[in-house]
């Protein structure tokens, strides 16, 4: 088992380093054949969203679907994946930074439905109910 960190997804996916995104492709295929089992946390995928956001500008859509990609990857776990799976469409639809959209998602799976927060984007979230002390 394997931990694979944030800059292994960020070198593949962006091809900048030929040779990093070919030895990055090398492992997923050995992880997606069974050869390798891996897994990345939550945390990571969130960094990994931040970058390719702020660093690299590249559209929501575009982060989502890889990310979605990641989670469904054949042996390799995402800690917390399902609650991953389930932020990014708000992540997409809601303009929410991904990891509010994250807190959101991590909300409906645990049945809480009031939050106390200062950010007023959780306000566009149907069936929650914010509060600002």
């Amino acid at each position: 088992m394997i931990f694979v960190d944030t800059s292994l997804f960020l070198r593949f996916y962006l091809g900048d380093d030929e040779e990093k995104a070919r030895r990055c492709r090398a492992l997923f295929e050995a992880i997606i054949g069974g050869k390798q089992k891996g897994f990345t946390s939550s945390l990571a995928l969130a960094e990994l969203v931040w970058v390719l956001e702020k660093t690299y500008e590249k559209p929501r859509s575009e982060i989502a679907e890889f990310i979605a990609g990641i989670s469904a990857m054949p042996n390799l776990t995402v800690l917390n994946g399902p609650i991953v799976e389930r932020a990014l469409p708000v992540y997409v639809a809601t303009n929410m930074d991904f990891i509010d959209a994250y807190h959101a998602a991590l909300m409906e799976v645990q049945g809480v439905r009031t939050i106390y927060t200062y950010d007023k984007h959780y306000d566009r979230l149907e069936g929650i109910a914010c509060h600002r002390p």
